[in-house]
């Protein structure tokens, strides 16, 4: 049965200093919230990024500094940094708030989906690969003992509003126990580090020696080509 890889922002960055840890295995973390006015109205465009604190209030993710030249009105209904930073984002939208549309996103860890037939098991991927988002993986038997493997290629640097680039995450082999489960391989242990956004990675065997390659793509950097060779037969 086929199973579903789901690579996310992971439990790392930014972001998971604001929605906290799930409480369970691969669950629900405090909600980060999008904000946004399509009405056509005077607030039209206008997008407000908030989390969910400890005490349950929706709180804005950026500060007057970020939101105010964006927002026409927000300067002047807060004239200080201090006014802004103590109000929740209801009342700081007010009674603009019902012109605007919520979505909610409550899962940052990045998943196995196994398939059981009638639903399917959440497996969350080992904590390496939770350092940074994943925006592409590729499957295949790196070494050979005829259990499927992964390799999660990760990094973005894309954030803005002030928010830091996420290059924790080196890229990471996770090897396949044959249950679904993997133990994860650090850029360190196997040989191999890749800087940069690693934006795409495809499995296969490139030079037709009967072994699984990677070739990777690196945003802004070179398309990066992994030859598996045995221990002990020279460069990879």
């Amino acid at each position: 049965r086929p199973d579903i890889l789901l690579g996310n922002w992971g439990l790392n960055s930014a972001f998971a200093l604001l929605t906290g840890r799930p409480r369970e295995l691969g669950g629900a973390v405090r909600p980060l919230s999008l904000l946004f006015n399509g009405d056509g109205d005077s607030d039209s465009g206008v997008c407000v990024l908030a989390y969910e604190s400890v005490d349950g209030r929706m709180l804005p993710v950026h500060g007057r500094s970020e939101l105010a030249p964006r927002i026409p009105w927000l300067a002047e209904r807060f004239p200080t940094h201090r006014s802004l930073a103590t109000s929740s984002v209801p009342q700081i939208l007010g009674d603009r708030m019902p012109a605007f549309e919520t979505r909610e996103c409550r899962w940052m860890s990045s998943l196995l989906l196994l398939n059981r037939g009638d639903h399917f098991r959440v497996q969350e991927l080992p904590a390496e690969a939770q350092l940074g988002p994943i925006l592409s993986m590729a499957s295949g038997d790196f070494d050979g003992d005829g259990r499927r493997d992964l390799y999660a290629a990760q990094g973005f640097f894309g954030s803005n509003f002030g928010i830091p680039r996420d290059d924790a995450g080196e890229g990471v082999f996770l090897m396949g126990n044959g249950d679904g489960t993997f133990e994860a391989i650090p850029s360190a242990a196997a040989g191999v580090r890749i800087l940069g956004e690693q934006r795409s990675v495809l499995a296969g065997d490139v030079d037709g020696d009967g072994r699984t390659d990677l070739v990777l793509g690196i945003h802004g950097g070179p398309l990066t080509l992994l030859l598996n060779r045995d221990p002990g037969s020279g460069p990879r």
